[in-house]
């Protein structure tokens, strides 16, 4: 039978250890048992030199009668006061026999009229253990009973198959033909599974965080893990397909079968962890609990940004939450303060309630272009907002962050967005110095050829160049709090850097922090190098296109550009004279690159109407081509 023993947190990160201690009674298909020996008195030996033997474990013990016992291990002393007085001490001198103590307990029988009875028992089960009663020429001992010591037997390969599920949806068909009935149903989907073998004790360990995580990357983040860009009129995405809800069951494997399974309840886990030093605070016998147990994180936002934070208009801002807990169904709704620069406020929701049954991930745009709060009030100015979660009856269920509007224009801002540790996505400006370099790498090579000499075919050529972007910024003087928060965005593996709304990636070479003192206080500085992380080959064509495009053409909004091959671009923008930015009010330019009469030019196409942006161009008619030289 299978004992579930220690299990792990309802909702967990899967970056750090799931563990759970199984404990299984069925390793042993014979448990063995201990072997015995009942030694009976009637008499007292009144003879010096008389003796008893016993063997244990092909080893002779041999007992003499002695007046005067010596430090062997192996007298017994010569005593005729009374019965009980004389069984009394032998069974205290073969408690001081070394191999006896060691392997056996001795027990003094109760007084019996005429007899007592001294039992030695094998302290542990096995064969080894049985007992001989050897040579006897003691007056009134005998040997009552005896038992033999039998061997525990385990059970062949026996293991505990530790399997994880995960929710399926299928569909089935019910009832009889010409009547066939679908319907969905919930199943349970297998996707890990390990064997381990148990201890001597029937105890086994497993740590599934490893399996978890990896479907996590493979199954559940895919290309998108945040929104981007962002809808102007949606401040609140859900990203419930980034919750992994997981079922364990264990199950006992011997005579190669597995037999019945033994499950545990529907447990969480979402991408992220916490550090070692976190952890062990959590672990320590102070502590003894995990984050999500702790009512003041379950208010927390899945960063570790300070919660003052100074932001300027175009940085956009992101901050995910983990809605789970035990205060279920769960729900929520986004709730903005905003602080004009006259000390006056102003209260609203940014986003409509929501309700969920299960744990919900949930990323806000709190930004100040994200929240439309330059064209809220065109008579004041905005000095700060303050953003947090209340479910469906008022009740603040997240901590209130801050955000301070810093209006000052900076030569060198950059901004980045990357993942922290948490699994989610922060944002970072850097406002010091700058410095941007390019390296060239260009591959060459040597042509034979027997063609007649000219000036278009020379022996040596290029027929590669590659640019790398290589960047350096500087933080400017931070306070101690935001060094420690940059710490996520140095140990980041995913960091992008935001320019004029568009994701570049990047990875990070090398970091320096300088601390300064100033009155007392300690300021630092941090300066990082970075690349972007692909390198551009024929970079200048991939804009070309783009430049033709004359600016009567790009209207209200701003082009979104769609890549559709090296060569062939699609520029999407708002029809002349509307201002909506719904799907049926765009237009959609295609640029593709072909060459006539030996020239490379490009064929400009454009369309109205409602078009199906999945096939691109599938839709579009009464095309116009256009013909603009390179």
């Amino acid at each position: 039978m299978i004992q579930i023993v220690t299990k792990p947190p309802k909702n967990s990160f899967s970056g750090n250890p799931i563990r759970y201690e199984v404990l299984s009674g069925s390793l042993l298909s014979s448990v063995g048992s201990k072997a015995q020996m009942i030694l009976k008195f009637t008499a007292m030996e009144v003879v010096t030199g008389h003796h008893f033997s016993l063997i244990v474990n092909n080893e002779v013990l041999t007992f003499n009668q002695l007046m005067f016992p010596d430090d062997s291990g192996l007298t017994i002393p010569l005593i005729n006061n009374s019965l009980p007085e004389y069984v009394y001490a032998i069974c205290e001198c073969l408690k001081l026999n070394y191999t006896l103590r060691s392997n056996y307990d001795l027990i003094l029988g109760d007084v019996i009229l005429g007899e007592r009875r001294i039992t030695i028992v094998a302290k542990e089960t096995g064969s080894k253990w049985s007992l001989t009663f050897g040579t006897n020429n003691i007056t009134g001992l005998s040997m009552l009973s005896i038992q033999a010591g039998t061997d525990a037997i385990e059970r062949e390969n026996f293991g505990i198959v530790c399997s994880i599920w995960t929710d399926q949806t299928v569909n089935t068909q019910v009832g009889n033909a010409p009547v066939v009935i679908g319907q969905v149903q919930v199943q349970l989907k297998k996707f890990a599974e390990d064997l381990k073998s148990v201890d001597s004790n029937g105890n086994v360990s497993f740590d599934i965080s490893e399996y978890l995580r990896s479907f996590i990357k493979v199954n559940l983040e895919g290309p998108q893990n945040f929104t981007f860009p962002e809808v102007a009129t949606q401040n609140v995405a859900e990203w419930n397909n980034l919750i992994l809800p997981y079922y364990t069951s264990f199950a006992e494997r011997y005579a190669s079968k597995v037999r019945m399974l033994f499950f545990d309840t529907v447990r969480y886990t979402i991408a992220g962890g916490l550090s070692r030093e976190i952890l062990a605070c959590y672990n320590s016998n102070e502590q003894e609990t995990d984050y999500f147990s702790i009512a003041d994180n379950l208010k927390r936002f899945l960063t570790w940004a300070p919660v003052v934070k100074t932001t300027g208009k175009t940085q956009m801002e992101k901050l995910s939450f983990f809605l789970c807990g035990n205060n279920h169904p769960y729900s929520y709704r986004l709730a903005v303060r905003v602080k004009y620069t006259d000390g006056s406020y102003y209260s609203y929701y940014a986003s409509d309630s929501h309700s969920h049954s299960a744990p919900a991930l949930i990323e806000a745009m709190v930004g100040f272009n994200q929240l439309g709060l330059g064209n809220m009030d065109h008579t004041r100015d905005v000095e700060s907002w303050e953003v947090w979660l209340e479910d469906i009856n008022e009740n603040t269920i997240s901590e209130v962050r801050k955000f301070i509007l810093d209006t000052d224009v900076y030569e060198n801002e950059r901004t980045f967005l990357f993942r922290n540790s948490f699994g989610r996505y922060d944002t970072i400006r850097f406002l010091g110095v700058a410095e941007f370099t390019v390296a060239y790498e260009r591959i060459a090579g040597q042509v034979l050829s027997d063609e007649v000499i000219t000036s278009f075919n020379p022996p040596m050529k290029n027929f590669e160049a590659w640019e790398t972007q290589s960047f350096k910024a500087d933080s400017g003087f931070i306070s101690r709090e935001m060094r420690d928060y940059m710490r996520e965005f140095l140990i980041s593996t995913e960091a992008y850097e935001v320019v004029q709304g568009l994701l570049f990636p990047i990875f990070l070479k090398s970091a320096k922090i300088s601390p300064f003192a100033t009155d007392g206080v300690y300021l630092y500085n941090l300066q990082v190098e970075y690349d972007r992380a692909y390198n551009d080959q024929y970079f200048s064509g991939q804009f070309k296109p783009i430049n033709m495009i004359n600016t009567d053409d790009l209207t209200q909004g701003v082009g979104v550009i769609y890549e559709y091959s090296d060569d062939t671009t699609f520029f999407g923008y708002p029809a002349i004279g509307t201002t909506s930015e719904t799907e049926d009010t765009w237009r959609i330019k295609r640029i593709q690159k072909t060459v006539v009469n030996g020239k490379t030019k490009y064929i400009v196409k454009w369309a109205d109407g409602n078009l199906n942006y999945d096939n691109q161009m599938s839709n579009c008619e009464n095309l116009v081509y256009a013909y603009l030289n390179s």
